[in-house]
């Protein structure tokens, strides 16, 4: 004769309040199958039907109010954390303009291996940004510095490099605009790097040379001397020539160069020689 074991139950009643030691029971109001413990009595959840179903889906594939379950390669097609979702290869917010934060622990680092592609604005509110690449490409025609110079001109503006032509001592190059005089200064074999401003009488500093084509409308010398440029043409304001003869007079040709004449003689005259003008001994008061 087949025997039946039944054990409690119930249709109302969620959570039984009491069981005895093995006692077990099932409510179909929470779906929960209990036990009581063994050890003291005490009412305890080992299964049910809102368990099973929480794993009854597709291997892989998340489900909502279900069990974790990955496929036989060890993956979930996708995952849900707070307001993150993992999806094949994006990690995506879901809150309207959600940030997402990536924080390392101390003094941990955020490293990739492969090439970082920001296809949006990038901003970087550290202090210091060093980038250790053999080639950079910017595509913005001006450079904007000293973004912060806005309440008073205390900084000094512009750009430096770091060189060593002897193996044992760093020198450093660059051109700046100068906040305190107000004037750009090319400079170079400065032996301290500079800081927000460039010591004009740090150790090594000089006067660094440029090679260009110089226009404006009006150029300034102060003090100071120009060497190693051909004649300064007529057109141009100069005299055409390098040197002159030594107590020579000058005088002009057009266009072309300055003349003079040779030294004159003591007790000689200078007098045009069909306009030329030339020393001569001889005063003569012609005919009539």
């Amino acid at each position: 004769m087949a025997q039946i074991v039944k054990i409690k139950r119930s249709n109302t009643t969620a959570v039984p309040s009491t069981l005895t030691k093995g006692e077990m029971a099932y409510s179909s109001n929470s779906h929960k199958l209990f036990i009581g413990q063994p050890g003291d009595s005490s009412v305890e959840v080992i299964g049910g039907k809102l368990y099973v179903d929480m794993l009854d889906h597709a291997a892989g594939t998340l489900t909502n109010s279900s069990a974790l379950i990955t496929d036989s390669g060890g993956k979930l097609d996708q995952l849900k954390v707070d307001n993150l979702t993992f999806n094949g290869n994006t990690i995506s917010s879901t809150d309207t303009n959600g940030d997402i934060n990536i924080n390392p622990n101390g003094t941990g680092n955020l490293t990739t291996s492969g090439d970082l592609i920001v296809a949006g604005d990038f901003t970087v509110n550290g202090t210091t940004t060093t980038v250790n690449t053999s080639t950079m490409t910017v595509e913005d025609p001006l450079l904007a510095l000293a973004s912060d110079n806005t309440a008073t001109d205390s900084v000094d503006i512009g750009f430096y490099g770091l060189y060593d032509t002897s193996g044992s001592q760093d020198a450093y190059s660059g051109l700046f605009r100068d906040a305190t005089d107000k004037k750009w200064h090319l400079f170079k074999d400065n032996q301290a790097a500079p800081g927000t401003t460039v010591n004009k009488n740090g150790t090594g500093y000089e006067i660094a040379t440029i090679v260009a084509h110089l226009e404006d409308s009006s150029i300034a010398i102060t003090g100071g001397s120009i060497t190693g440029i051909t004649d300064l043409t007529v057109s141009d304001g100069g005299t055409g020539r390098s040197s002159f003869t030594a107590d020579g007079i000058l005088y002009g040709d057009g266009t072309s160069g300055i003349k003079a004449t040779a030294a004159g003689t003591d007790g000689y005259l200078l007098v045009s020689n069909s306009g030329t003008p030339t020393w001569t001994s001889t005063v003569d008061g012609g005919t009539f």
